[in-house]
This record gives structure tokens, C-alpha cells and sequence, in this order.
């Protein structure tokens, strides 16, 4: 399961607007699933581009569908992929069924542990970068420790500064 603040629904979106920025919808599994949902789904992918090139579909937190959901998007997948580049974000890829796994290729935004010491220096380098750039007094000490409780929930560390030295941070 990755944590939480990695980029694992922006990078998606990002990738989405690169296929086909012109071309794409996206949908959200946390949202109330109807059938008439998956119908639109099937709708846009079936259909012709009027823009030429690839369509993209984005579902961001596909771990939330039901199994008939899951069902449904595996027959749709099988019939449109030709015309419809598919983009699945979840939050426990065991949730998805093996069935779609085999469909899409995995990303993870997980950090390796061996990787962690390395990462959580380019964030408090970065983070000491925005302060002392915006002209925001911060303190050493503290700014490691929100890091160090936060780490490596990106979204969590930028509220926090955000709420320890009272401005808006850009990550």
C-alpha cells in the first residue's frame, strides 16, 4: 500500500493531459458508482476521436470499485484499448482484481527504504529552499522534525510548514 502525499493521483493526471490533453475524461471511484457510469465509460472509449490520436481515461482510485465494476471495466478495456489508453490510480493495488492487474502496467510511487535517507534530504533541502526564497524565517531544528514525524507524505510536510510559518507554500 503506498502513503498517502506521493503524487499517486497528480502524476496520473499530468500523464492524462500529456496522451491527450484534448481527448480525455477521468472519473473517481470513491464517488457513487452507478452502472450508468460504466456505460458512459464505454460510450467515450467505443467511439471515434474527433481530435485524432488516443483518447485517455483516467479512473483515480480504482481499489474503490466494486467486483462488478472491476468486471465491467475488464470487458471495456478488452474492447476499446485500441482507441483508449487507460490510467488507473489505487491507493492497495491487492484491491484491484488480478484480472485488470494483467491489463495495466504498474507504477509505484512507494520510496524504497534504502532510499529514504536521500529522499528526505532533497525535501529539506527544497523545503529550506522555498522558505529562505519567499523571505520566510524558519527554524533548523523544527523544520526537521516536521519532516522527520511527516516523511514521506509529501502533502502532509507542506501543510505543516504551511501551518508553522503561517503562508502558502508552493511543493
Amino acid at each position: 500500500m503506498a502513503a498517502a502525499g506521493l503524487g499517486k493521483r497528480q502524476q496520473p493526471g499530468w500523464l492524462l493531459k500529456a496522451i491527450s490533453a484534448d481527448n480525455a475524461v477521468e472519473f473517481t471511484a470513491s464517488a457513487t458508482w452507478k452502472s450508468d457510469i460504466v456505460e458512459q465509460i464505454e460510450n467515450y472509449a467505443s467511439g471515434q476521436s474527433l481530435l485524432g490520436g488516443n483518447k485517455c481515461c483516467l479512473i483515480d482510485e480504482a481499489n474503490l470499485l466494486s467486483k462488478p465494476m472491476q468486471n465491467a471495466s475488464r470487458h471495456i478495456i478488452d474492447s476499446t484499448s485500441k482507441r483508449t489508453v487507460y490510467l488507473f490510480t489505487a491507493n492497495d493495488i491487492s484491491k484491484i482484481s488480478v484480472a485488470i492487474q494483467s491489463k495495466l502496467l504498474p507504477l509505484s510511487f512507494d520510496v524504497a527504504s534504502s532510499d529514504c535517507p536521500e529522499v528526505r534530504q532533497r525535501i529539506l533541502v527544497r523545503a529550506k529552499r522555498v522558505l529562505s526564497n519567499a523571505n520566510i524565517p524558519y527554524d533548523d531544528v523544527r523544520l526537521e522534525k516536521i519532516i522527520d514525524e511527516r516523511f514521506p507524505d509529501l502533502r502532509a510536510i507542506a501543510n505543516a510548514l504551511q501551518w508553522e510559518f503561517g503562508t502558502t507554500l508552493a511543493a
